[in-house]
């Protein structure tokens, strides 16, 4: 604590939030060109627009989903014997292409094991109320969904940042972050998880979590100084 280079300014008085980018690993339940069935760690958040990526034999397909249901599936014990929940969240493509259309069928000829026998539900039916027959799908290289988490700003420093978050992060990983000031200033940055502590026995579960600046662009910098000399 003494050995800070820069000062550093109390400000969860004034409100200022923020967001952090995830790319949270997923598996691949079922999948058809209307959407997709998937497990996740995160819970997803209904009706919420999220980014998913499967990257297989070099390609890389990126489409836009709308949860339309997500509910609690199963959980597990982590290292250090805390549970781990793992939800399942039915996807909607939305905004999609027709160049991703194609996109998506030409990953499924090259993923396809076998049909998913089920009765159609609501999640289902998209706009034009269709329905897609669903596949099962080799498992993809990677599979991710790309999203956003809020969180709140307890303290400030030229050098870095202090929050806290429902997200419990890994030191020493970096992530993609940005700053809401009054104003509706915003500023975007990569920063590295210094510190990650839980707070006491609060439900739902928050962590205090301690960001190192690591790159800013110039623009974002001007920002960040004048409200930092504003304290």
């Amino acid at each position: 604590m003494e050995q800070r280079s820069h000062p550093r300014f109390i400000v969860d008085s004034l409100d200022i939030s923020g967001r952090i980018m995830f790319a949270n690993k997923v598996e691949i339940l079922n999948i058809s060109v209307g959407g997709v069935l998937l497990k996740t760690d995160k819970r997803l958040n209904v009706g919420t627009i999220y980014m998913l990526r499967l990257e297989s034999k070099g390609k890389l397909l990126t489409i836009p989903c709308k949860v339309v249901r997500a509910e609690l599936r199963e959980s597990h014990k982590d290292s250090i014997g805390q549970s781990i929940p793992i939800y399942s969240a039915g996807m909607q493509f939305t905004n999609v292409s027709n160049e991703q259309i194609n996109a998506i069928n030409d990953f499924l000829k090259g993923h396809v094991i076998g049909y998913q026998k089920q009765e159609h539900t609501a999640m289902d039916k998209i706009s034009d109320l269709r329905l897609y027959v669903r596949f099962l799908i080799k498992t993809p290289d990677q599979a991710t969904i790309q999203c956003y988490d809020s969180y709140k700003m307890k303290d400030i420093s030229m050098g870095g940042i202090r929050i806290e978050s429902y997200y419990c992060l890994e030191i020493g990983e970096n992530q993609l972050m940005e700053i809401v000031f009054p104003g509706e200033k915003t500023v975007k940055f990569s920063g590295k998880v210094i510190s990650c502590f839980l707070l006491g026995d609060k439900e739902p579960k928050q962590y205090d979590i301690g960001i190192e600046f690591l790159d800013m662009s110039d623009q974002d910098k001007e920002v960040f100084k004048s409200f930092v000399k504003s304290l």
